[in-house]
């Protein structure tokens, strides 16, 4: 339902009538709040490098409220995909992706990760 439709006309909800800026905040929140991805691809380079990154990124993530919500081999349908493993990262929404992955702790981890693996990030909001 648009704005004009709920502005002209009211929302109903449960038989009681919202008004328009009730209707506008719930719309901005769930907007605004809605769960931002990190997706990885990587390909290992040096697994003890790899270990040492894998446990020291998990408590920066926890900080931002981010979760593997995947991880594994990707098995390719179609296309060419340069890395052999792909991790799902979920963060309540786009400003706490973006916090983790420029916060001074994880950007002190990059080095490690290079040398751990080959990598390439993609956020999706």
């Amino acid at each position: 339902m648009n704005f004009r439709y709920a502005y002209l006309y009211g929302l109903m909800f449960n038989n009681v009538r919202l008004e328009p800026c009730v209707i506008a905040a719930i719309s901005w929140t769930v907007l605004t709040n809605m769960s931002a991805y990190i997706i990885v691809g990587l390909t290992p380079k040096d697994t003890d490098k790899l270990q040492q990154y894998g446990a020291s990124v998990t408590p920066i993530l926890a900080k931002y409220s981010g979760e593997i919500l995947k991880k594994g081999p990707v098995e390719k349908l179609q296309g060419d995909f340069a890395h052999i493993i792909q991790v799902v990262i979920v963060f309540p929404n786009r400003e706490k992706a973006l916090g983790w992955y420029n916060s001074a702790e994880y950007q002190a981890l990059i080095p490690v990760r290079d040398q751990g693996m080959d990598s390439e990030f993609q956020l999706i909001d």
